[in-house]
């Protein structure tokens, strides 16, 4: 499969090395997000441990995507992956270059033990079974760009920059006939996507929770 990259004119692409920038304004807009409340209960070290588990989970499929910023200040950010190169990989070496990308990451991410205890570093693991991108692969047969975080720094909410990030976004994806996926676990989002014509395809629940997945879809 060939690796081609979504790409967007009038963004900041960020490299690998501005991960490490980037992930503290990634934990800062999801802090209270419901699913990372969920995995994250106690608020008191969830925006530490949550800037080293976003750097890590990054850093991990950023060979399959691209990390946009709205500009080198970051105020906005948001990172595209496509799924399906995962999935397929075109070779045995690519194959198992993922999987020791996955174990990597997990390695690096085991200092959140000590700052959430191991217990609560199981069930991280354990919900991410049941919420995660799965659902993607009953929905689109072919390739698919997978809007996977769309963030606004909150000093600069209100001026438009989400909107600018996910309409370029969609430009693209037009442009290659790409279907884009997303899912939020907060409801207040549903309405921004959908005027974008994303259209809501599923709810997975999480057992014994209120948490709620909301499953998207953009077809150009």
């Amino acid at each position: 499969m060939e690796r081609v990259i979504i790409s967007t004119s009038g963004l900041q692409k960020l490299t690998r090395q501005d991960i490490d920038k980037a992930a503290p304004v990634l934990a800062a807009g999801f802090e209270d997000d419901p699913f990372f409340s969920y995995l994250l209960p106690d608020k008191t070290n969830r925006l530490e441990a949550l800037t080293l588990l976003l750097k890590n989970y990054v850093d991990m499929l950023y060979d399959y995507g691209s990390l946009f910023a709205s500009s080198k200040r970051m105020e906005a950010l948001a990172f595209v992956y496509r799924p399906h190169q995962i999935k397929e990989p075109a070779t045995f070496p690519e194959q198992l270059k993922y999987q020791l990308q996955v174990w990597l990451a997990i390695a690096k991410s085991t200092p959140l033990c000590r700052q959430i205890g191991v217990k609560q570093f199981v069930r991280l693991f354990q919900t991410s079974q049941t919420m995660n991108s799965e659902w993607v692969q009953h929905f689109v047969h072919d390739d698919c760009a997978h809007l996977e975080f769309l963030v606004v720094q909150e000093q600069y909410r209100g001026h438009g920059l989400a909107r600018k990030l996910l309409g370029r976004i969609l430009s693209s994806c037009r442009s290659k006939s790409l279907t884009c996926s997303l899912e939020t676990h907060n409801p207040r989002n549903i309405g921004m996507y959908e005027h974008f014509d994303f259209e809501l395809v599923e709810r997975i629940r999480m057992p014994d929770s209120d948490l709620v997945q909301y499953c998207m879809l953009y077809n150009p």
